[in-house]
């Protein structure tokens, strides 16, 4: 099994989202790095997929994927209510709006992290490469605890560690049938050849 495009798009996707990210809070126009970024990912995680014969890789991280973009435009939507509200003389639209569309948005985050997590955990069992599990993890406490700020903090070091899980990745894995799971499992590890 041959992982040297996914760890490269992989790689350098979990790079340009988390870049994206950071910037975004310096310059709003950046969010397209998380953009290209998670387009990347997403190709990545479709082709551990295929090589590792494991469709469940896959649908996990698009759902995942999916409930992501759907929190992201229900935070938008949520803004745009909220602003419109301050134009009324409601200041019980506005609270509503932001409960009702803060809420969703974090049960959108806490089911989008739960996939992945399900998705990088058998990334992790696998490939080998256990920082997949951690990150995955770390990624669904950060969305539990995304309430009290220190969520953000968690997701950050997982964005970090998702770089390093992605260049982890061995350049290939011969492939060896698991006698449980009736999956490949790690069997020679290739180091990096430079």
């Amino acid at each position: 099994m041959d992982f040297t495009q996914a760890r490269t798009y992989g790689g350098v996707g979990a790079l340009l989202s988390f870049m994206g990210y950071i910037g975004t809070i310096m310059f709003p126009g950046s969010i397209i790095l998380s953009v290209i970024g998670a387009i990347l990912i997403l190709v990545a995680v479709r082709m551990i997929s295929s090589e590792l014969e494991d469709e469940p890789i896959f649908t996990n991280y698009l759902i995942s994927f999916i409930l992501g973009i759907t929190s992201i435009a229900v935070l938008f939507a949520g803004l745009i209510v909220a602003g419109l509200s301050l134009f009324g003389a409601s200041i019980l639209g506005l609270i509503t709006s932001i409960v009702v569309f803060g809420v969703a948005f974090i049960l959108l985050e806490i089911a989008s992290a739960f996939f992945l997590w399900r998705s990088y955990k058998r990334i992790s069992s696998g490939t080998g490469v256990q920082l997949f599990e951690t990150v995955g993890l770390l990624y669904f406490i950060g969305a539990l605890t995304l309430v009290i700020i220190v969520g953000m903090l968690v997701s950050f070091i997982a964005a970090i560690l998702e770089i390093v899980a992605y260049f982890s990745l061995p350049f290939k894995l011969e492939k060896s049938q698991s006698k449980d799971e009736g999956r490949p499992e790690v069997v020679g590890y290739e180091p990096d050849p430079s």
